[in-house]
């Protein structure tokens, strides 16, 4: 089953895999720890370069991207990740923009380009909760 219907269904569980793009290697330090003790499985990437040609070799289920970022920023990562899944007929990943631009506006602005979802940073693991209760509220991650 693809994960985003798997979501759909209140499948969402622990072990899932999520790839991570972000270019700052401190920030990618913090978020994968939280991500990783909440039991998600971790793959980082750079930029959004990296981060498309991750995708071009597995499926993730969940992608959580940085805004700006150098050679290729967040919204030109979701614009060709959605390009690519209509080519191959793939259903569309779950894609949450993660930045520091966190006004009202900037998210109305992230879902109106088509991120499922949005997370501030710096977050917190309790953030990271609330986003997956969000995208599928039947999902309940382990509080250790």
């Amino acid at each position: 089953m693809h994960p985003a219907a798997a979501m759909a269904r209140g499948m969402l569980i622990p072990g899932m895999t999520l790839l991570l793009c972000e270019d700052n290697p401190d920030n990618t330090m913090l978020m994968q720890a939280i991500l990783e003790r909440l039991g998600f499985a971790v793959h980082c990437a750079g930029d959004g370069e990296e981060g498309l040609a991750c995708c071009e070799q597995s499926r993730f289920d969940l992608v959580l991207t940085d805004i700006e970022m150098p050679r290729l920023d967040g919204f030109g990562l979701l614009e060709k990740l959605r390009q690519r899944e209509a080519r191959l007929g793939h259903p569309p990943a779950v894609v949450v923009a993660v930045t520091a631009y966190a006004t009202a506006q900037d998210r109305h602005r992230f879902l109106a380009a088509g991120f499922n979802e949005f997370l501030a940073k710096p977050f917190r693991i309790d953030d990271v909760r609330a986003l997956l209760n969000r995208l599928d509220p039947a999902f309940q991650p382990p509080l250790h």
